[in-house]
């Protein structure tokens, strides 16, 4: 006899649980409370709202301490700079005082060791042997014989200049002024002898004098005719007298002297000026008839 084919069916059981029409949850959704963890969110709100005051309030009071601390600081470091700057003036000040008396000194030094030397002639070209010479002999004899002085002339003394070596410079002093203002008056007559004699001077108006002979060199090439004379540390030009800075530049007086050198030699002025500039500091180029004082 054939059986219904449900009754060798094993009976299918649902695993999902059907929600509850009564649940809770739906019953009690429109009239719930706004709660959140248990905890009421209106009391949380306002908790964090007077943190974030609270939070708010520290940072402005610790902003306005610090604008205060700042402005001060700003006052403060405003007023130590303007001291500094006062200080910084006065030490300037002081330091060009001291410039300016420095220069002041360091010329008259100069001034004070040309004086002392003025009576200190210079002779070169003298032949003599070294190792035999008499130094004061060998001296009055050439001024005897070659600028027509007295046999007797006074020197108080004379020694090689420089390295000992035969028929080298020779220094003499001379303390009688007319003797010395003779012999250089009569050094023209050494002009192309192979003799030279000049002053001695300091190591500084050594090195203008120096820069003024080449000035007077280059312009007695260009203009044979020009009188030019060099006059311890100044040079004539015409009638117009220039002097050396401490920098090596032609002054007249107090001002520049280059403009008033183009007055005169034109195109020619940076030529003459190229050869003072190139003049080897400290080189005596005297020749034996520059000067007379």
């Amino acid at each position: 006899m054939q059986r219904d084919i449900q009754s060798y069916c094993t009976p299918t059981v649902s695993s999902k649980r059907g929600r509850s029409q009564n649940s809770p949850e739906v019953e009690g959704q429109s009239s719930r409370k706004k709660t959140t963890m248990g905890v009421d969110e209106e009391f949380m709100e306002k908790l964090f709202q007077d943190f974030e005051n609270r939070i708010t309030s520290n940072i402005d009071e610790k902003l306005q301490q610090f604008r205060k601390d700042s402005q001060q600081d700003i006052a403060t470091m405003k007023t130590v700079v303007d001291q500094l700057v006062t200080e910084n003036k006065k030490l300037t000040n002081k330091l060009n005082q001291i410039s300016i008396t420095n220069k002041s000194l360091s010329k008259r030094v100069i001034d004070l060791e040309d004086r002392s030397r003025r009576n200190n002639l210079i002779f070169k070209g003298l032949k003599y042997n070294v190792k035999t010479f008499n130094p004061l002999s060998v001296v009055k004899n050439f001024c005897a014989d070659y600028l027509g002085s007295r046999k007797d002339i006074w020197i108080n003394r004379a020694h090689p200049l420089g390295a000992a070596k035969d028929n080298g410079p020779i220094i003499a002093h001379f303390p009688d002024d007319s003797d010395v203002f003779h012999i250089l008056k009569n050094a023209k007559k050494l002009k192309g002898t192979g003799y030279y004699v000049h002053k001695d001077f300091s190591f500084e108006t050594r090195k203008s004098r120096a820069k003024l002979f080449a000035m007077r060199k280059e312009i007695i090439k260009i203009r044979p005719q020009e009188k030019v004379f060099v006059n311890h540390d100044r040079i004539t030009i015409g009638n117009v007298t220039f002097g050396i800075e401490e920098t090596g530049r032609l002054k007249i007086g107090n001002r520049s002297g280059e403009e008033r050198l183009r007055e005169i030699l034109g195109d020619h002025t940076d030529t003459v000026l190229a050869a003072m500039r190139d003049t080897n500091e400290g080189h005596n180029n005297e020749t034996n008839s520059d000067e007379v004082n």
